[in-house]
């Protein structure tokens, strides 16, 4: 799994809490597993991501960081690098027919693709 995957699939799965679906107990807990198996990975993502920002970047007053024009290409070069990192992670993947007839929005279903078994 990527880190871009990763941070989509903790990002469905923040949708998926903040949107109540109620979901069957069987899906509540594999949802509960993998996004503690994620959140160190996300996190240290976020470190990382922040320390291109800072390398690249200039902080401002407000504590915004910036990134100037003559480094945007760079900036974006080593994101694009570090979002294609894959990561060795074992996850036993949902079955979709587990999540029975729940409807929830295409941009939360989306996010979860690499969690789903079709």
């Amino acid at each position: 799994m990527t880190n871009e995957e990763i941070l989509s699939v903790f990002e469905g799965i923040s949708k998926l809490k903040s949107q109540k679906i109620n979901l069957n107990i069987k899906v509540s807990f594999r949802i509960a597993q993998i996004n503690q198996i994620l959140l160190p990975f996300v996190e240290i993502i976020e470190k990382e991501k922040n320390k291109i920002l800072f390398k690249y970047g200039e902080k401002k007053e407000d504590g915004s960081i910036i990134i100037p024009k003559t480094n945007i290409e760079l900036a974006e070069n080593d994101l694009n690098l570090l979002m294609k990192i894959d990561n060795n992670i074992q996850i036993d993947k949902i079955k979709l027919d587990d999540f029975g007839n729940i409807d929830f929005p295409y941009e939360i279903t989306e996010k979860l693709i690499p969690i789903i078994e079709m």
